[in-house]
């Protein structure tokens, strides 16, 4: 055995080992995917290293209808980036992203099968998501500088030492590139016959990457990865060429090694400069696993460089009318012989069948990157006007992007958007136009900017672990399983003349350990009738201490029932959990619209964009709505209806939203007559006193004021008020204490039980969970009980 082989088996060890500490990510290609991709099951690290050496893991790859079938096979030694940061004050330094090198901390959660990734060095905070798209691992990283000093510089270097095994051994693999953007690096498998496809691995820039790129450099292990990893003279500047060892392997030019060896590939990308604060854009990379011919093939038609006649459009017939060497799929004049491809006017069409000189024939000048009528402007009328009426269009893009007009833009009439995509920022708009809103920028809460502030409610606002923690309730009351109650006194005794006893320091009213009846709630002074002397006026009934109209809308239904226009029915999502990308609407649980944003004359419905009609850019004039495929005034104006109720086409219908609870930090909306769930996340400052200031408490049983993200704060009867809405304003303490008041399930929702994290939650003064009481009663660790 070798000693690189020796290496690379104690390596190896070390990845596994490193990888079950530091607890990799699985990724697989989903069941959706072309089977003809073949399939790719890989680990992946908080920081992006996959590889058998990487603490990510293995990388296998299985692709179709390979002989022998050796099912999943490994194909990586090494791939993750290395950061070489350059200061302006010439401080340089760098780390290899892979945990099992660094021992850094990350952040990291799968959601929506991408790994979502927080972790920072080298004065940088870095957030990452990874994502494996049937057989391509995309790959995206942004970079605040969190430092004091600028960084002139952000070099991220993508290394890659692929070990296919499906032929032969890791030493005798072949590298090559390709002629147009992006840049692309493969390594291949045994590419011994460029007649015949093999397995490949290969890397490339993604989102217009390579207007960062720097430089690329197809190597060979170890000497590149240890050249990329000396910063002592700067960031590493990779050669720009093929090579073995620093001697140049492609001595033919065809892009591709002239022999077999343990070849490794590396692209940089530089980010920056950024002051204080800054934060870079986007880097997005891909890691690719296929089978293709051994050579370069950069348009994947199957014909290899030389003799490709269009090396970056596929034309696998290689068809060229004129005979000059370039296929009529790529020639800027196919029906004249160009090899030179020369365009004076850089309009696209080649100067052996460009109108260079012209004599006006009368005819109008259109939109088509030409001087028609030979005054001198090109798709300009001799006025200075623009040959396209401007006219109202929609652009294909997503959410602010949607709508455009239309202009004539390098001899094409294209729908140019109103809005351009910008960096997405935490706003509850979809400003990269990709169709996903606030993707990767809201905190670990799901919110925009701080964190919610903690309160009593028996919920973690903060997102940190743990509920409830710090005072919460003021200098007389504790909070304890998300209630505000007043403390006993130094000898563990309660108030004279209250129905409570003394357990956890806190004084708890008996009537929770025993429910109160129908119609009764429970206070520190026992279970009372809080409608007892309340007097109401006529159609009006009481209802936990106020008046309000004889419907379901004031009394509620019992449990498992929901209120509708006529009166409590049987609630059909009563017990149903949808988890939090899903709700639940008539029992069946269906995904929710909060992240997604549709193009023009299209909304979501369960998740999806579709049409909703009056296309192609829907109805643009206010008080306008589309009914039947045309734009008219909303004939719901000035029409009112009953509770529970909405207007539809003029007419009042039950409105679907009455029965759906949406998700945390979400709202329901009605879209195209159905109860949709949308984004409602809060939108706080960046700092410290997230949640506004606590609330003096509602009416009796009414909810607090939405916070701005429009969930709700717990109201109640004056006395012990509810916790603010995220964002907004709620309940603050009062004075009794009043068991009346619960925690609104549509903001708090109460947490998953656990045999380690009892919870117990009130609903109009009905006690829905218990255990630790009950538990201390049966111990019986030291309960005074007050007569």
């Amino acid at each position: 055995m070798n000693q690189r082989l020796i290496a690379g088996v104690l390596i190896i060890v070390a990845g596994w080992c490193t990888a079950a500490s530091a607890q990799p990510f699985t990724l697989e290609t989903s069941a959706e995917c072309d089977p003809e991709l073949g399939r790719v099951s890989l680990g992946i690290d908080a920081q992006g290293a996959t590889g058998s050496s990487t603490a990510g893991g293995r990388s296998f790859y299985d692709p179709v209808d390979d002989e022998p079938d050796q099912e999943l096979v490994s194909t990586i030694f090494d791939s993750h980036p290395f950061v070489c940061v350059e200061r302006a004050n010439g401080a340089v330094d760098g780390v290899w992203f892979d945990s099992g090198r660094n021992n850094i901390d990350a952040d990291a959660r799968l959601v929506d099968d991408a790994v979502e990734s927080n972790f920072s060095t080298l004065g940088l905070e870095i957030n990452a998501n990874f994502r494996l798209n049937c057989t391509r691992l995309e790959q995206c990283y942004t970079f605040t500088n969190v430092s004091q000093e600028v960084v002139q510089t952000v070099a991220v270097t993508h290394y890659i030492d692929g070990d296919l095994f499906f032929a032969g051994g890791f030493g005798n693999d072949f590298g090559a590139t390709g002629l147009g953007s992006p840049r692309t690096l493969w390594e291949f498998d045994e590419g011994d016959n460029p007649d015949e496809p093999t397995t490949f691995v290969g890397m490339y820039g993604l989102n217009n990457a390579d207007q960062f790129l720097n430089s690329w450099e197809i190597g060979r292990f170890s000497e590149q990865m240890n050249r990329i990893e000396d910063v002592d003279g700067g960031c590493q500047v990779l050669r720009n060429d093929i090579n073995n060892g620093g001697n140049n392997s492609d001595q033919d030019g065809d892009l591709i090694t002239d022999n077999g060896y343990d070849v490794t590939l590396a692209i940089r990308w530089d980010l920056g400069p950024l002051e204080p604060g800054q934060t870079s854009e986007e880097l997005c990379y891909a890691v690719q696993w296929g089978v293709g011919l051994p050579c370069s093939d950069e348009d994947l038609d199957e014909i290899c460089l030389p003799d490709d006649n269009c090396p970056t459009v596929p034309n696998p017939d290689q068809r060229d009318d004129d005979g000059d060497n370039v296929g009529d799929a790529c020639d800027n004049c196919p029906k004249f012989p160009n090899p030179e491809q020369a365009d004076q006017d850089n309009d696209g069409k080649g100067d052996a069948c460009d109108r260079v000189y012209c004599t006006p024939d009368g005819g109008p000048e259109v939109c088509d990157g030409i001087d028609n009528d030979c005054d001198g402007l090109i798709d300009q009328r001799a006025d200075g006007t623009p040959v396209v009426v401007p006219g109202r269009c929609a652009t294909g893009l997503s959410g602010q992007c949607g709508i455009g007009r239309w202009e004539c833009v390098g001899g094409t009439t294209r729908c140019v958007p109103d809005v351009t995509p910008a960096e997405e920022v935490c706003d509850l708009e979809d400003n990269d136009c990709d169709g996903r809103i606030d993707e990767r920028v809201r905190n670990i809460c799901g919110t925009c900017g701080g964190l919610p502030a903690e309160t009593c409610n028996g919920v973690d606002d903060d997102c940190d672990g743990l509920p409830d923690e710090g005072d919460l309730c003021g200098a007389d009351q504790g909070c304890r399983e998300g209630a505000c109650l007043p403390f006993c006194d130094g000898d563990g005794q309660c108030p004279e003349g209250t129905d409570t006893f003394c357990a956890d320091g806190v004084c708890v009213p008996w009537c929770l350990v025993t429910p109160c009846a129908a119609g009764l709630r429970c206070t520190d002074r026992g279970c009372e009738d809080a409608c007892q002397g309340v007097s109401c006026g006529a159609g009006e009934v009481c209802f936990d201490g106020a008046c309000g109209p004889n419907s379901c809308e004031h009394t509620g239904c019992p449990d498992g029932q929901r209120c509708t226009a006529d009166g409590c029915a049987a609630d059909p999502c009563d017990g149903v959990d949808c988890g939090g990308d899903s709700f639940c609407r008539d029992g069946d649980c269906v995904f929710t619209c909060a992240e997604v944003s549709c193009p023009a004359a299209s909304a979501c419905i369960d998740g999806l964009c579709r049409e909703i009609g009056c296309g192609p850019v829907g109805c643009l004039e206010d008080g306008q709505v589309c009914v039947d495929n045309l734009c008219v005034e909303d004939p719901c104006v000035g029409v009112e209806c009953g509770p529970g109720q909405v207007c539809a086409r003029g007419e009042c219908v039950n409105d679907p939203c009455s029965s759906v609870t949406c998700p945390r930090f979400q709202r329901c909306e009605r879209i195209a007559g159905t109860a949709q769930c949308v984004a409602d996340w809060p939108v706080l400052p960046p700092s410290d006193g997230m949640g506004g200031e606590p609330g003096a408490g509602g009416a009796p049983g009414a909810g607090g004021e939405p916070g701005a993200g429009g969930a709700p704060g717990m109201g109640g009867a004056p006395g012990m008020g509810g916790a603010p809405g995220a964002g907004g304003t709620g309940g603050g303490s009062g004075g009794a204490l009043d068991m009346g008041v619960g925690n609104d399930a549509a903001a708090l929702p109460p947490k998953s039980s656990s045999s380690d994290d009892c919870t117990v939650a009130f609903d109009g003064g009905r006690s829905t969970g218990g255990a630790w009481l009950f538990g201390l009663l049966v111990l019986g660790l030291g309960l005074r009980r007050r007569r």
